[in-house]
């Protein structure tokens, strides 16, 4: 799938995807926690990549609430990764690399 182009017809606007973890479910249940944290932050990052010219859209929020970002076992990390191959992402936002990290013995 190729990227959208924007309403100017110039600049291609990104599919983004959002993805938010947190390692416990004590973590996950908070309700103004860091999930909903992390959400607004990339929210408020995308608004202002958009700012003057479309940049991209937000396509789905992928949430592992009480995963490990030790391991690859994480329900929406796997659908994200589908997703980016069957060439539905274009891109991924994320609040830190340790949110989205995997094991050093995948590479």
């Amino acid at each position: 799938m190729a990227r959208q182009k924007s309403a100017t017809g110039g600049q291609k606007v990104r599919r983004v995807a959002f993805y938010v973890r947190v390692s416990t479910e004590r973590q996950a249940q908070v309700q103004e926690g860091s999930l909903k944290n992390q959400q607004q932050m990339l929210q408020a990052e995308l608004e202002r990549r958009n700012t003057g010219e479309a940049w991209g859209r937000l396509v789905d929020t992928y949430i592992d609430g009480g995963f490990s970002g030790k391991s690859m076992d994480r329900p929406e990390f796997k659908r994200l990764l589908a997703d980016v191959e069957r060439g539905a992402v274009d891109a991924i936002f994320f609040t830190e690399l340790s949110r989205l990290s995997v094991p050093s013995e995948t590479f």
